[in-house]
Formats: C-alpha cells, structure tokens, sequence
C-alpha cells in the first residue's frame, strides 16, 4: 500500500503538471501563502472564513472581510459584547445594515445566514476562553505536537463552534499555518475513497493524507491544496482556472497501476 500511495502521489504531481504552471501549483502548496495570525483580529476572520467555507455558501456571502463594520473590525470580544451574544441581533443587523441579495429567513434553521450568525457567537465565545493569542496558539500547538492528539482538536472545535464539524475546523486550523491538518473536504473525499486508499469517513480521510505526507517527504497542508487542486481546478492565488477532473484523474490511476503491477 505504502508503493501505491508513492504512486498516486507521483500520478497526481504529473496530472498537475500537464495542465497547469508547477510553479504556480506549488506556490499554492507552499504555507509562504498563509502567514500565521498576528492578532485575535485576523484569528476570528479565518474562523469566519472557514465557517462559510462549506458548499454554496460562498456564492450567499460573498467576501466574509467585507462584514467587517458589522463583526467590529473582526475583535470578538467587541463581538460578543455588542450583539449580547445573541445570534438574532447579529442577524438582524447584517439584515438591517448588509442589505445582502440573498433572502434572509430568521426562521429556517437550514438558512446559511442562520448557521453563519450561530456560528460566528459560538465561534467568537470559544474564542474568548483564551486570554491572549499566545494562549489560543499553544493550545492548539499542544495538541498539534503528537500525531496521536492532533485529530482530536478539530473533533472538539466542531463540537464546540456551531456549523463546524471535523473538516472546516481542519480548514481553519490549516490556513492558520499549521500544517499538519488537512482539509477532508468533497474533492479530497472523492479522490482518496475513489483510489481505496481510505474509506469516505472525514477522520480517515484525514488520516491518509497525513500518512501520504509522511511518506513522500511533504506536508499535509501541500498534499490536500495538490489533491484540492486536482478537483476544483482554481489556482485562486492567480484568478486562474484550469481543465481537470477528479474521476479522469482517478480513472487514469487505476488504470495505470493495474498496468504496472499486471507487467
């Protein structure tokens, strides 16, 4: 199995080769593109980001830094204190103040705009357990330091902040700069099960990549943005979209390994 996660590793840096400039694909790997936080400010706006990092609901909010009025400047104690850590008042607001075209229903708890304002309380509450940032990136260290630990952090944020769940606390714990978390989202789902290098569970999937990563000498953070890149094929850093798709790519090597292990 180690032989045919190599091989998939090398399919899927030769898929992106023939498609798109490596240099860019790799500028995309690379954690220069995330600068670790240098204030709470820049932590609940990634928190934020994260929360609406989910199908769909990019295309209802548009840019999370452009509510930057309504969330005081993105300080969450602020946050907290003016909307009296109510969800509805937050709501309200961004209905009154954000006029956003997309239809507010207060009363359907499927609404995005019901999950985000839940969420973005809840998110700015866990936040405020922690004293300072130093405080808030040694916990999160801590838990990082041991493979055995690490999953179990974004397990209990996804308890924690509301609308979470495992994979957008692995997105946000990542485009912090930790590394060590990969995001199992759709694409990455569909690509590793497809290949039978793990099942569909988000842990697994997690697990996989992480093991992948260890084995071809990267990190998991560039694995997840090349497999990422495979499925959407959006070289955002550059507004670039390029031709692919995740089933050709999983087609390809399926084919190709059968090939080599039947020579």
């Amino acid at each position: 199995m180690r032989e045919y996660r190599k091989f998939i590793w090398d399919s899927a840096l030769s898929y992106l080769e023939a498609r798109a400039d490596m240099r860019i694909v790799r500028e995309h790997m690379s954690l220069s593109s995330v600068s670790s936080p240098g204030s709470f400010s820049e932590v609940y706006l990634r928190l934020l980001q994260s929360l609406s990092n989910r199908q769909g609901m990019p295309n209802t909010f548009g840019e999370v830094k452009n509510l930057s009025a309504v969330f005081c400047e993105f300080n969450h104690r602020q946050t907290l204190q003016r909307y009296s850590g109510n969800w509805e008042n937050l709501f309200d607001t961004i209905q009154r103040d954000i006029q956003p075209p997309s239809r507010m229903d207060k009363s359907n708890p499927r609404s995005y705009w019901v999950i985000f304002c839940k969420g973005s309380i809840s998110g700015a509450e866990y936040l405020a357990k922690f004293f300072t940032l130093e405080d808030f990136l040694q916990y999160v260290t801590d838990f990082d330091e041991k493979p055995t630990t690490r999953p179990a952090l974004p397990f209990l944020m996804g308890y924690e902040i509301f609308g979470y769940g495992f994979s957008l606390a692995c997105d946000f714990l990542k485009e912090l700069g930790f590394s060590n978390y990969a995001k199992p989202d759709t694409h990455l789902i569909d690509i590793f099960s497809g290949l039978g290098v793990s099942s569909r569970s988000s842990l697994d999937v997690f697990r996989a990549v992480s093991l992948m990563a260890s084995e071809v000498g990267e990190a998991p953070y560039a694995v997840d943005k090349a497999f990422w890149l495979i499925g959407s094929g959006k070289l955002y850093l550059y507004d670039v979209q390029f031709e692919t798709s995740k089933r050709e790519f999983i087609e390809q090597v399926r084919n190709n390994w059968e090939s080599m292990t039947r020579a």
